[in-house]
């Protein structure tokens, strides 16, 4: 599993052309989302079909890229326009094809 360190994560509830690559993402996360690129949050973005996910965000030495295609069935997002919050273990849920809206987490 990725070992993040970021303070936020941030899923962003749009469909996304998943051709774009570090540069467009960045510039949607900039203009859109009104957030910083530096700021060490975690982007999550999906496409149009759902079956793909990609993360985006800033390590000590620069930016990097996750890219994740479920073989079969589709990442639990939603597109209604949203930015939303996660935490790290939602996001592990969310990698391995679950919903993160349908489960509780215990405290």
């Amino acid at each position: 599993m990725l070992k993040l360190g970021a303070r936020r994560v941030s899923v962003y509830r749009q469909i996304v052309d998943m051709r774009k690559s570090f540069n467009g993402l960045m510039c949607l996360v900039e203009s859109e989302l009104k957030q910083d690129c530096f700021s060490g949050d975690v982007f999550v973005f999906s496409g149009k079909r759902g079956n793909v996910v990609k993360l985006l965000y800033l390590d000590r030495t620069g930016f990097c890229l996750f890219m994740k295609r479920l073989e079969k069935g589709c990442f639990q997002v939603g597109h209604d326009g949203e930015l939303e919050q996660v935490t790290h273990k939602q996001l592990e849920l969310l990698l391995d094809g679950m919903s993160v809206y349908c489960v509780k987490l215990r405290a």
